[in-house]
């Protein structure tokens, strides 16, 4: 049974992976480096972000991936506010709420903008906590996790992480929670079900799946 749902945020609850492919086109561009499309996205897209990086082209020592980084996510973060929820998430948040269930959010977005667009969306309100990190580069999700699931407030068997990405699963099973996958976020399907968990279509499968 479960109790207590954790959510991804980017490509999950947040439908932000054309924005992201935009902007990453911009910074080819710029390299004289192919363009992607979404597809292509999907089946490159990987943490830690720097082998995805490298596999578009960039080169990927210290000091250039952080300028390429830096300037990936203040172009990222100047169109957020513009993408909106994944179809469905506004009435799963709800219908949770209503089931008695608890929520939150554990993202590798950083904190203070993570919990602004929470704020923005105006859902802020179904979660009992929204978990980002302190950096932009998607290093130390685990370990915020982990840190979660030691301050023991939810049975980890009664609870579910809710994402879209390989990373996401191999998060879930550091901190021994389950994990189902939703398709069409950041990463393919075909990638998603190497994981060998459940994988759903969309969100407004999440209901009938968790009953």
């Amino acid at each position: 049974m479960t109790t207590h749902i954790i959510w991804d945020w980017n490509g999950t609850i947040l439908n932000d992976v054309q924005h992201a492919v935009d902007v990453m086109n911009r910074l080819l561009q710029a390299e004289g480096l192919p363009s992607l499309a979404v597809p292509r996205y999907r089946d490159l897209f990987r943490f830690p972000v720097r082998s995805y990086y490298e596999d578009l082209g960039f080169s990927v020592n210290d000091e250039e991936f952080l300028t390429v980084a830096n300037a990936f996510m203040d172009g990222f973060e100047s169109g957020i506010r513009d993408c909106g929820l994944r179809p469905g998430v506004r009435s799963s948040l709800q219908r949770f709420q209503e089931m008695g269930l608890s929520q939150s959010i554990l993202s590798a977005a950083k904190q203070d903008s993570l919990r602004e667009q929470v704020r923005h969306h105006g859902i802020d309100g179904h979660f009992e906590e929204v978990l980002g990190l302190d950096n932009h580069y998607a290093a130390g999700k685990t370990e915020v996790g982990l840190g979660w699931v030691e301050r023991g407030l939810h049975p980890v068997e009664k609870t579910i992480f809710v994402g879209d990405t390989c990373h996401d699963f191999e998060v879930a099973r550091s901190m021994g929670v389950r994990c189902v996958l939703v398709a069409d976020g950041h990463q393919a399907r075909s990638r998603l079900s190497e994981c060998g968990c459940p994988v759903i279509d969309s969100i407004e499968d999440l209901p009938a799946f968790l009953s």
